[in-house]
C-alpha cells in the first residue's frame, strides 16, 4: 500500500537527514535548558542544603512533598507558571523549524545544508504561523461545540440525568467522532503545510480548499498513514511511560542514566515528528498526477 511504503520511507529519510535530526534535538534542548535555569537555581539556593531531596528520591513521600510546598511554595508557583512560557517557546520553535524540514524533504535527495535550511525556515514561518494560527481556532472552536453538546445531553447538573451512566455513555458516543474530527482537521493541516512549501503561494486560500479536496479524495491512505504515525508515537510514550512507573532513582548513577534515557526518548520523539511530515511529503507527492511533458517547440520558419 502506498501508505506502507510512504511511512518506512518516512524513515528510510528521516535517518538520512541525520544532522538536521541532530539540530532540531540541540535547538530542543537549548530551550528546555534555557528554561529550567530558574528551577536549578530555585533548587540550588532553597534545597541545596535540604535532606528532603533525599527523602523523596526512593518512593515518593507524601509527607515530605506537602512539607517542602508549604515551605517553598510560593517559589515553585513561580516556576509552574513559567513553564506555560516554556511551551509557548516550543510551539514557535516546531513551526520556524516546520518550513525548514519540509524544504529538506522536497528536496531530499541532495545533501543538506545548514544555511539553506534556516533561510527556508525564517522564508516559510509566517505563513506556517498564519496557518496554525487559523486551525488553532478551528480546534477551539471543535472542542466548544462538543462540550456545549455534552452538556445539552447530559443536562447542566448533576440532579438533571437519572444516573452516571448518562455521562458515561454520552462520552463513549461522542469522544470518538470528536477524535476522528480532530484527527481529520490535523491530517489537512499538515498538507497545507506541504502544499505550502512545494507551490510557495502568497495568501494560503487556495492552498488550504486544495488541500480540503485532496485529503477527501485520498482519504483512505491518508488516514492509515495517520494512524501509523499515531500508533508509533504512542508506543514511544507508552515506552517511556512504562520506564517511569518501574524505575526509580536512589542515586546519582541511576539519575545520570535516567537523564540519558530520558533525552533518547526525546530524540525519538522529534524522530516521529520528522517522519510525519517526511512520509506526508512522499505520499502527497506520489498520489498527484505527473506533470505532462513539455511539448517541443515548433521550427522556425525560414
Amino acid at each position: 500500500m502506498k501508505s506502507i511504503r510512504a511511512y518506512f520511507s518516512g524513515w528510510w529519510y528521516s535517518f538520512r537527514k541525520i544532522k538536521m535530526w541532530a539540530i532540531l534535538f540541540f535547538f530542543n534542548f537549548l530551550i528546555a535548558f534555557i528554561c529550567t535555569l530558574p528551577l536549578l537555581h530555585l533548587l540550588d539556593e532553597r534545597l541545596g542544603n535540604s535532606l528532603s531531596l533525599q527523602k523523596i528520591l526512593p518512593d515518593f513521600d507524601y509527607t515530605v512533598y506537602n512539607d517542602i510546598m508549604h515551605e517553598y511554595g510560593e517559589g515553585i508557583s513561580v516556576i509552574i507558571n513559567q513553564s506555560w512560557i516554556q511551551v509557548g517557546l516550543f510551539f514557535l520553535l516546531w513551526i520556524f523549524l516546520t518550513g525548514g524540514v519540509l524544504e529538506v524533504f522536497k528536496n531530499r535527495e541532495e545533501r543538506f545544508r545548514f544555511g539553506d535550511f534556516c533561510r527556508s525556515c525564517a522564508y516559510y514561518f509566517w505563513r506556517i504561523f498564519r496557518l496554525t494560527a487559523y486551525f488553532l481556532g478551528v480546534h477551539i472552536l471543535l472542542f466548544t461545540m462538543f462540550v456545549g453538546l455534552f452538556a445539552a445531553l447530559t443536562g447542566s447538573g448533576p440532579g438533571e440525568f437519572e444516573s452516571e451512566l448518562v455521562l458515561v455513555s454520552t462520552f463513549q458516543v461522542l469522544a470518538p467522532i470528536y477524535l476522528l474530527l480532530t484527527a481529520l482537521v490535523l491530517m489537512v493541516q499538515d498538507y497545507i503545510k506541504v502544499r505550502i512549501v512545494r507551490e510557495d503561494p502568497t495568501f494560503l486560500t487556495l492552498p488550504i480548499w486544495k488541500s480540503v479536496g485532496w485529503v477527501v479524495r485520498n482519504l483512505g491512505s491518508v488516514f492509515f498513514l495517520y494512524l501509523l504515525n499515531a500508533v508509533g508515537f504512542f508506543l514511544l510514550a507508552y515506552a517511556y511511560w512504562l520506564y517511569n512507573k518501574t524505575g526509580k532513582i536512589n542515586s546519582g548513577a541511576t539519575l545520570l542514566i535516567a537523564f540519558v534515557i530520558g533525552q533518547l526518548f526525546v530524540w525519538l520523539r522529534i524522530g516521529s515528528k520528522l517522519v510525519n511530515l517526511a512520509s506526508a511529503t512522499i505520499l502527497y507527492e506520489r498520489s498527484i498526477p505527473p506533470a505532462p511533458p513539455a511539448s517541443p517547440e515548433p521550427p522556425e520558419q525560414a
